[in-house]
């Protein structure tokens, strides 16, 4: 197994978040985007409600789900990304040895 002190532990769980971050940014702007449209052309307010319900529970619950992500990614770090490192080392070995 991978050692808890390797340095690439770090890099692919900074990794991980600063991608994380990125779909979350990307999410909120699109749902943003997309509801000032809708409602640029719908009139009735009762659909915009509906949509803006609709688009705050789902950037609710994906926000949420991604900060439980990575808090389960910083709590579970060096098991989760020591097990990818284990294995890509194991596949690296095998290709230098000619086995794949």
């Amino acid at each position: 197994m991978t050692k808890p002190d390797d340095p690439r532990i770090g890099r692919m769980y900074a990794s991980d978040c600063f991608w994380a971050l990125i779909a979350l940014v990307t999410l909120w702007c699109t749902i943003a985007f997309v509801f000032l449209e809708v409602c640029r052309v719908c009139q009735d307010q009762g659909i915009r409600i509906a949509l803006a319900g609709g688009a705050g529970g789902l950037l609710i619950l994906n926000t949420a789900s991604i900060v439980a992500l990575v808090r389960h990614y910083t709590r579970d770090k060096y098991h989760l990304y020591g097990l990818d490192l284990f294995y890509l080392d194991a596949m690296r070995l095998a290709k230098k040895e000619g086995k794949l």
